[in-house]
């Protein structure tokens, strides 16, 4: 394995670099491709994330795809969103394929009877089990070491789009003013609030408003 990428998951990063036709060689710039950051997604799509990467390959190969790149790995409102270039209607199938897998798979164990469930304003998809030790905890970026930190940064900014627990003086995550204003408890409040921390800290900032 290439040298330690701090901002990518171990295993994120071992199934990058097996397959470079997908996601090219590291290292991956963080003023380059979203994939510095690399999945933004829970470890238990990462198995099925794998096996597209596999067939992504092979159909490369076939159709020499030679500018085929992977461009960002995520999660958004719940779903799994794989973003390319290059591909052609055979990539975008496959795609559409995993996209439907992971829609009854749980992004955290990676069980095959999950659901769609909005936790707390977070969208993600889940079995029952992991649904009740993610709501028994204050939030997922503290509870939940395992994720990416790249995944981190995208449950914050899915608080934000999520809900509306937003202050008239309070600016989105790109910095335009906000105009609304539903604040429901200190609770929520607070949990806002850190995800705005978390969105400012984080170096992949600026390569997840898409």
């Amino acid at each position: 394995m290439a040298d330690r990428n701090h901002y990518i998951n171990v295993e994120a990063q071992r199934i990058m670099e097996r397959f470079p036709e997908v996601y090219g060689p590291p290292p991956w710039s963080i003023k380059k491709t979203s994939l510095a950051c690399g999945f933004a997604c829970g470890e238990g799509w990462y198995p099925l994330i794998e096996r597209l990467s596999a067939d992504l390959v092979d159909i490369i190969r076939e159709d020499g795809l030679t500018r085929f790149r992977a461009q960002q790995v995520k999660q958004k409102l719940g779903e799994l969103r794989f973003y390319a270039r290059g591909g052609n209607e055979r990539t975008a199938y496959r795609v559409a394929q995993a996209q439907m897998e992971a829609a009854e798979t749980c992004e955290h164990c990676g069980t095959r009877s999950a659901q769609k469930k909005s936790l707390g304003g977070w969208l993600t998809t889940t079995c029952d089990s992991c649904a009740v030790r993610l709501l028994r905890s204050r939030s997922w970026q503290e509870q939940h070491p395992v994720l990416s930190r790249g995944h981190a940064l995208s449950l914050s900014l899915n608080l934000i789009s999520a809900t509306c627990l937003v202050h008239p003086h309070e600016t989105d995550c790109t910095g335009k003013p906000l105009d609304t204003a539903v604040w429901h408890s200190p609770q929520k409040r607070r949990e806002l609030q850190d995800a705005h921390a978390l969105q400012r800290s984080h170096p992949c900032y600026q390569q997840s408003f898409c």
